[in-house]
């Protein structure tokens, strides 16, 4: 399946795993909530893969930066509603798992 795919298809997810409209107010309501903690947790998650010598030389000296795409990401998550703009951002990211060869199963969103 490709971008355009999903996109088209998008509602009928949503639809399929059950999320409305309530639930995507309530992930804002919760990204409020976590948010101040991101900093500190994003600390932590690349600490820990970077005792993983095969991740370790994935992020390189690009922690900072990968810290803060992850955050972007998570902010998106919680706050945009699963919009297009979400979702290009995903597969984008997705990709560029791919292309470094980043396996899905170090990976949960």
């Amino acid at each position: 399946m490709d971008l355009s795919e999903i996109v088209l298809t998008r509602d009928k997810r949503l639809a399929f795993l059950q999320i409305g409209e309530a639930d995507r107010i309530e992930l804002a309501k919760v990204w409020r909530e976590i948010e101040p903690s991101m900093p500190e947790l994003l600390d932590a998650f690349y600490r820990h893969l970077r005792q993983a010598p095969a991740l370790a030389d994935l992020i390189g000296s690009r922690v900072d930066s990968l810290k803060s795409a992850q955050h972007r990401h998570w902010a998106r998550l919680f706050t945009s509603g699963f919009d297009e703009e979400y979702i290009r951002a995903a597969w984008t990211i997705g990709q560029a798992h791919h292309r470094i060869g980043l396996e899905p199963r170090h990976c949960i969103r």
